[in-house]
């Protein structure tokens, strides 16, 4: 059954709410799934329960049995009244911006990808927020918002004004954004990335630039766009690790490439 502190707040009795909390009623009781009152009330675009329990000490920064803590839940909810001032709520009782869910995203991550533009600014007006925080794949919330550039440019834009870092590195494949954009075909970014600056002459482990990465597939304007910005279109390919040419027959072939070669094997002279 419901806790009766729960339903008086569903009903929105305050006075009977204020006298259970006043007898000890748990404000961080969670159901099976372990949400609290706090996730349920947010869940249910129910302000009034939120405010409420914020405002009676109910814990901020307490995950669910998947990792979300409330202020996740309010960065997934787009277009919810209101739903901005119960995160504002959140962090002026110390909720931590930058907590992150079991997919390592923080609440920042999650208001791109829901492209929540109310909160994402909240969050960008914290001292604390971490902006170039990466999730389990390595992606910072700027990663996210350049394949976002179709729906809504602005968060893209707002987070390079706030100085990320549009050059990060993926740590695994050693690709930075503009090489990652490049190799989806995400021209659009690239030529966004290619704009604002990006370091268009940086190469990862095999020695590839993002031009060599756009000429293989054919990205024609996003070519332009790097060599008017004097990207180098000497630059050669490494040779592969040892690893690599072990599980590669053509490994041989595939080095001292310039992004020409590339073009040309890629059947887009």
């Amino acid at each position: 059954g419901e806790l009766p502190l729960h339903l008086a707040l569903k009903t929105k009795q305050e006075d009977i709410a204020r006298t259970l909390v006043s007898h000890k009623a748990n404000v961080n009781a969670a159901d099976a799934n372990g949400q609290t009152l706090l996730h349920r009330a947010i869940q249910r675009d129910d302000h009034f329960s939120a405010h409420f329990l914020v405002k009676n000490n109910a814990s901020v920064d307490t995950p669910d049995s998947v990792g979300d803590v409330p202020l996740h839940l309010c960065a997934d909810k787009a277009n919810s009244d209101g739903m901005s001032r119960i995160a504002r709520n959140l962090l002026d009782s110390e909720a931590d911006p930058n907590f992150q869910d079991s997919n390592g995203n923080s609440a920042l991550h999650r208001s791109v990808m829901s492209l929540n533009k109310e909160v994402f600014d909240i969050l960008l007006e914290q001292p604390k927020i971490a902006i170039d925080l990466r999730n389990k794949k390595h992606s910072t919330s700027f990663a996210i918002a350049l394949t976002k550039l179709a729906e809504n440019e602005s968060f893209a834009r707002e987070l390079v004004r706030r100085d990320c870092s549009i050059d990060s590195i993926n740590p695994e494949t050693s690709d930075s954004l503009l090489h990652a954009c490049a190799r989806v075909g995400n021209e659009t970014a690239g030529l966004f990335l290619t704009g604002n600056g990006a370091k268009i002459n940086l190469t990862n482990s095999r020695g590839e630039s993002p031009l060599h990465i756009a000429a293989a597939n054919g990205l024609s304007g996003l070519v332009s766009a790097l060599l008017e910005k004097g990207a180098n279109c000497n630059l050669q390919t490494s040779p592969l690790s040892f690893a690599e040419s072990m599980s590669s027959p053509e490994a041989e072939q595939v080095f001292n490439q310039t992004p020409l070669h590339l073009a040309i094997v890629g059947g887009h002279e």
